[in-house]
Order: C-alpha cells, then sequence, then structure tokens
C-alpha cells in the first residue's frame, strides 16, 4: 500500500525551468555571451544548477568559477519566481493524493528557493515535509533526499511512489528503492526514462487508484 507520495518541484510540480533558462540568459547577456536556446538548455537541464554553470563556462569561455556564476544566477532568478506558475493539473492531483497518502518534496534548488516557488504556486501548506539542496550532502541523481525523505518520516521504499520530470531526479528516486513515475516536460522529454516505474504525459493520469494498480503489475 502506498502511503507517501514524493514530488520533485522544478519542471514537475511547478514550471519553473523557463524560467531558470531566463535568468541564466540574463546572466549571459551581462558577460556579453550568446543566450541559451531551448535546444541546448534542454540538454544539460536536470543535472544540477552546478552543472549547468561549468557547461556555460566552458562554451562561453568564461573566466570565473562555477559558484561564483550559480551566486550571480540565483540573484536573477529569485526576483523572477513571484511570476511563477504550477504545472498545469498538477496541483490537482496532488490534493487528491493528499487525501490517501502523505505528500512530500524534494528539490536540488536551495530551501529559499523552494519556499518562494511554492509560495508563488499556493502550495507551503501542501506537503509534510521538504527537503531542500543545500540541506543534504549530495543532490540528484545521488538518492540523498530521497533516504533522508523516508528517514523523517518513517516509511519505508516500498511503500512511497516518487514523481519526476528530469532523468537524475528519476535515478534517485530508483537509488533509493522507491517507484517512480515520469512525467516529462518540453526540456526533458528526450532524457532516458529506463528505470521508472512508468511514464505518463499529463497529471491527469495520476490517481491513487491508478497508481495502486501500477505498483501491482
Amino acid at each position: 500500500m502506498i502511503k507517501l507520495a514524493i514530488f520533485d518541484l522544478d519542471g514537475l510540480l511547478a514550471n519553473t525551468l523557463e524560467t531558470s533558462r531566463s535568468a541564466w540568459n540574463a546572466l549571459l547577456k551581462e558577460c556579453n555571451c550568446k543566450p541559451m536556446g531551448k535546444e541546448e538548455y534542454a540538454k544539460i537541464t536536470g543535472k544540477g544548477s552546478i552543472h549547468t554553470a561549468n557547461v556555460l563556462i566552458s562554451t562561453r569561455g568564461l573566466d570565473t568559477t562555477a559558484r561564483s556564476l550559480l551566486k550571480r544566477k540565483r540573484e536573477l532568478y529569485k526576483k523572477m519566481l513571484p511570476d511563477v506558475k504550477a504545472m498545469p493539473g498538477a496541483l490537482n492531483a496532488a490534493r487528491k493524493l493528499s487525501e490517501k497518502m502523505k505528500l512530500a518534496l524534494v528539490s536540488n534548488s536551495t530551501r529559499k528557493e523552494v519556499d518562494l516557488v511554492l509560495s508563488s504556486i499556493g502550495a507551503l501548506k501542501l506537503f509534510s515535509t521538504s527537503i531542500a539542496g543545500d540541506e543534504i550532502c549530495c543532490p540528484k541523481p545521488a538518492p540523498d533526499l530521497y533516504e533522508a525523505t523516508l528517514k523523517k518520516l518513517k516509511i519505508k521504499a516500498d511503500n512511497s511512489i516518487a514523481f519526476e520530470d528530469s532523468e537524475s531526479g528519476i535515478m534517485a528516486a530508483c537509488g533509493a528503492g522507491i517507484n517512480a513515475i515520469a512525467i516529462p516536460n518540453t526540456y526533458t522529454k528526450r532524457h532516458n526514462f529506463n528505470c521508472a516505474l512508468r511514464i505518463v504525459s499529463s497529471w491527469k493520469e495520476i490517481t491513487p487508484s491508478a497508481i495502486e494498480k501500477w505498483v501491482k503489475k
């Protein structure tokens, strides 16, 4: 029986990936560099902000460190977060699941970013707990976020289900022994979701009964 549903945030629950790309491009403009198009961003997103920063340093020939670049990007990103919206159908699906199980959230984003996004989409009180990327040792694709959530809520992996939009997120959930459902977006639709329990096209497919059915197969 599923007792816990664990959600990713960026690109899964909240439509933040385009906002993130806009922040990176605002930074690149400050550096007089070529902006990132959607195709380029799709190839590097989902692997963490430090990875994106290192890619941009390499491809744009920037004379800086990844952490310095990321610090400025986050300053620009936070200014854009109040306008972020929830992904279509995400909150409705989450609320339906909350009637049958606990909800938790795990994200590679910082605590400040997580709280800002949840506030923007009206979901601050929806989750029993949330753990951010700056609150654990290793971000996704490492399983640390998921393992910390299971430990905190004292629920076994077998009684949990995860929702992710990226390859690294699916790998993190699988690494913690949790069945994971992939809901790809425009940027992650070409990711490798081989270890996912199921791949669905929208939140409309997600119901408590559907999850129990998929887990039992």
